[in-house]
């Protein structure tokens, strides 16, 4: 399934499910310019809405409201790529990505696919992840650090731990950054919210390479490439379904 949308079919289809706000990353771009567009705008959505009958789309859109796990992404723009705003959804062995174009048009793409019995979560990495800039690994391996030694306190800092020797190392990379992505793991809905199961970050740094950047109870930085960030995703993802209710799965239309 490939289907692109305006933004404001999206938001109508969206609507639909129950909730207000589209799903983020994602933005409502409406694009009236006066009272007389928005009016023009709702009765050719409004016929559209009535008219249109795409069973695939309408799987799709269900697999995004009641997914068991989603995927937000959001990439900083770049001088070759521009920003990119995705998001993923995983329900059984059902996968729906969605971005955003970065113009002022602001139209959703959809994109779903289905496992033979599960999801295929190298597919939805792959997709998730398309279009990066192609930027090396960074040259320091890795450098760890505690949270508290990333803290100044006074004029001059104090180090604390016993991993205090990485975090100038750290922060001077940090420091660099001239690009970055982030990525968050979202439960289902409850209500309007979604609970935050997972998240990391990967930064492009200036004169360096690209650096995977997570943070729990130490901040990590390890060189990466695309594989790597992949691999990351889809690991998360998997760890995160072993700990998610198995829902229920109709077939999807687009079948």
């Amino acid at each position: 399934m490939d289907t692109t949308l305006t933004s404001e079919q999206f938001s109508a289809l969206w609507s639909a499910t129950g909730l207000d706000h589209v799903p983020h990353p994602l933005h409502y771009r409406g694009s009236a310019a006066t009272l007389d567009d928005q009016q023009h705008i709702d009765r050719a959505l409004n016929s559209w809405t009535t008219s249109h009958h795409d069973p695939a789309l309408a799987s799709a859109i269900d697999v995004l409201r009641h997914a068991e796990l989603s995927v937000s992404l959001i990439a900083s723009p770049t001088a070759t790529t521009p920003e990119l705003r995705r998001r993923a959804a995983i329900r059984g062995r059902h996968v729906v990505v969605v971005e955003q174009g970065d113009d002022a048009a602001g139209d959703v793409t959809v994109w779903a696919q289905s496992g033979r019995t599960d999801p295929d979560l190298s597919w939805l990495a792959g997709t998730l992840l398309h279009g990066l800039t192609n930027v090396p690994p960074g040259r320091t391996a890795e450098v760890t650090a505690h949270p508290d030694d990333l803290t100044a306190t006074g004029a001059a800092g104090v180090l604390r731990s016993s991993y205090s020797r990485g975090a100038p190392v750290l922060a001077g990379i940090v420091a660099r950054r001239e690009a970055a992505g982030y990525v968050m793991l979202l439960g289902p809905f409850d209500g309007a919210d979604e609970p935050c199961r997972d998240q990391f970050t990967w930064l492009d740094v200036a004169g360096d390479g690209r650096y995977l950047y997570v943070r729990d109870d130490l901040v990590r930085l390890t060189r990466a490439d695309e594989s790597t960030l992949r691999a990351e995703l889809t690991t998360r993802c998997a760890n995160a379904l072993r700990g998610a209710a198995a829902p229920a799965e109709p077939r999807a239309a687009w079948q």
